[in-house]
């Protein structure tokens, strides 16, 4: 079973950032894809974010083709058993 979780870091509470390590440490998400789609854009945040355990990181306004090419091409990484990288600073 894939997992997509698209995920704002501008939370009430708790950021994203902690969401995405905690969504990191379930058995049942720990593989998932995990998008960051924020208004925080700074290579800081993109860092940050990539350490928290994000795959890609979107700017909002995000565009929805690029959502869908990163989800498209993860799945297909899974359907054919290839490693899909985790994030990179500048990765969209």
């Amino acid at each position: 079973m894939w997992h997509v979780v698209v995920l704002d870091i501008g939370l009430p509470v708790i950021d994203g950032y902690e969401v995405a390590r905690r969504v990191r440490k379930l058995p049942q998400t720990a593989e998932a894809l995990l998008v960051a789609v924020t208004g925080y854009g700074s290579h800081a945040d993109q860092v940050r974010a990539a350490e928290a355990g994000f795959d890609r990181f979107l700017v909002k306004p995000a565009d929805p083709t690029a959502l869908s090419e990163v989800i498209s091409k993860w799945l297909e990484s899974s359907r054919h058993g290839s490693l899909f990288p985790r994030a990179s600073v500048g990765q969209g």
